[in-house]
């Protein structure tokens, strides 16, 4: 099964860029696929990747441990988790990468890691995604920003274990960011670290501007945060 799918796979050069990449976020402390992904959106630059590669690329090393998790610990019999999982992916030929991804991912762990079990309800899961996602209207599949929206909530009350009425604060704080590329190009660990720091800028305006390094193995994340002069 994984090999036909995987003969069916378009832009098969970022699968092996993720599969790379996807732990590389390990070096630090934390979710390492926050860390991945904001590796991935540097290093697709750097490569010269168009926006669509790059957002592929990204998402890939951001999800890449999603379907296990959902096959371990949730019903993927459950329509509603089928429809916001294929919400999620937004597309077959992401559907059909991600799937590859997980099943290599997995086996890599260790002998007898992929079980015939796990083979078996990962391919359940690509299978009711896939017919979700052949069945369902186009324009009832979420949009680019919509997907990002709904990975930043997952990740708020799922890692981070936030109240929803928190979450929705730092959605709001998302969705009124300019650019509107704003959530493509910022994982929602970044998202949460800038909403934090914008609440401590709001309530000690003197502290500010309060300038922000963060150094990496090739380059360093310089960030300024000030309420004026925002093209300073």
């Amino acid at each position: 099964e994984v090999q036909t799918v995987f003969n069916e796979c378009a832009n098969v050069y970022i699968l092996a860029l993720a599969i790379v990449v996807h732990d590389a976020g390990k070096v630090k402390q934390g979710d390492h696929c926050q860390y991945g992904a904001e590796l991935a959106t540097a290093i697709g630059e750097r490569l010269g990747l168009d926006d669509e590669e790059t957002d592929l690329f990204k998402f890939l090393v951001e999800v890449h441990i999603h379907m296990s998790e959902l096959t371990s610990k949730r019903d993927i019999s459950d329509p509603d988790l089928l429809k916001d999982f294929a919400n999620l992916v937004g597309t077959e030929n992401r559907l059909k990468l991600l799937y590859v991804f997980t099943v290599i991912d997995t086996k890599s762990v260790g002998p007898n890691v992929l079980t015939n079990w796990k083979k078996a309800i990962l391919y359940t899961l690509y299978k009711n995604t896939l017919e979700v996602l052949k069945n369902s209207d186009n324009s009832l599949l979420a949009s680019q920003t919509n997907k990002e929206q709904e990975l930043l909530k997952n990740y708020l009350l799922q890692k981070e274990k936030l109240e929803e009425g928190v979450a929705n604060q730092v959605l709001l704080f998302a969705a009124e960011m300019l650019p509107h590329t704003y959530l493509r190009y910022n994982t929602p660990r970044r998202v949460v670290q800038q909403f934090l720091m914008h609440l401590q800028c709001k309530s000690n305006p003197s502290e500010i501007p309060e300038i922000e390094f963060e150094k990496e193995p090739a380059y360093v994340t310089v960030t300024v945060y000030s309420l004026e002069d925002r093209y300073l």
